[in-house]
């Protein structure tokens, strides 16, 4: 059994420029056979200043593992289960493994307005921030099939792959403003939201395959989307905020591997719903 890690990282800054950088890395062999890990990430961040009152700020993510799955031990006596103490040391699944894979970025654009002071009153300040996201994840397993199904042989595995993809904007706009003796604020923001993922289930002509005949696919895709503006009032020691949803939604749709016909009990029973829409006002005191 051998482990070995490493996990170096770096940061610095020059004139507009700024980094930081980390990367780990991580493997052992186990002391099972089929228990081995593999793994490896890294992230880095970019920071580009435009000017003294604005900036991109740029963030990476990665991810990536592999592992066996050596199968359980159990104390309690069966036919053909691996008993714990008899050798905790044995491999019940010898072709079973797990794959992940995980990419994530981010893109911020940040700007302050400033605006002048004078004599008779105090400076008001306004932000705006820009977000773009998107991510990528992949998740593989194949595992052995134990018992033999009417037709088929152990010496076959099943396959399930699993491609999950995210994309979003965010886009806020903060308005501090003076007024009396305090500040005010006020806030807009909008969003927007896509997501797809994907499931695959497939057999395999032999115990590590990676790849076979396609048995069932399921995907489904969601947006997302809400549009909103707040303002905080201040009264004494009373406070309260008024907030206005503009428009705001989440649709969904799926396309599952079942039946019609139970897919249409699902929308008679209402616990499958595709569209949803909802503007509302909210007011707390």
């Amino acid at each position: 059994m051998s482990s070995i890690r490493i996990s170096p990282k770096s940061t610095g800054r020059s004139d507009q420029f700024g980094y930081y950088v980390y990367y780990d890395h991580r493997q052992r062999e186990g002391f099972r056979e089929n228990s081995d890990y593999h793994l490896n990430a890294g992230s880095a961040k970019l920071v580009y200043d435009v000017s003294s009152d604005s900036r991109f700020i740029l963030t990476i993510d990665a991810y990536n593992e592999d592992h066996g799955e050596p199968g359980g031990l159990t104390a309690i006596p069966a036919p053909g289960a691996a008993l714990y103490q008899v050798d905790r040391n044995v491999t019940t699944r010898f072709f079973d493994r797990f794959r992940l894979q995980r990419y994530y970025g981010v893109l911020e654009y940040q700007k302050i307005f400033l605006s002048t002071q004078s004599s008779i009153s105090k400076p008001s300040v306004a932000t705006f921030r820009v977000i773009a996201i998107g991510s990528a994840a992949a998740a593989l397993a194949w595992r052995q099939i134990r018992i033999p199904e009417p037709g088929s042989a152990a010496s076959t595995d099943d396959i399930q792959d699993r491609q999950d993809y995210t994309e979003g904007v965010d886009a806020r706009m903060r308005h501090d403003y003076p007024l009396g003796n305090d500040f005010r604020p006020s806030l807009a923001e909008c969003k927007f939201y896509h997501a797809l993922q994907d499931r695959s289930d497939d057999r395999g002509l032999t115990p590590d395959a990676e790849e076979g005949v396609p048995r069932r696919f399921n995907t489904g895709v969601t947006w997302n989307g809400s549009i909103f503006a707040e303002n905080r009032f201040v009264l004494g020691v009373f406070r309260w905020s008024r907030e206005r949803a503009l428009n705001s939604y989440s649709k969904a749709w799926l396309r599952p591997s079942i039946p019609p016909s139970l897919l249409m009990s699902c929308f008679r029973n209402r616990t499958f719903r595709p569209c949803h829409c909802l503007p509302w006002v909210w007011t707390t005191l």
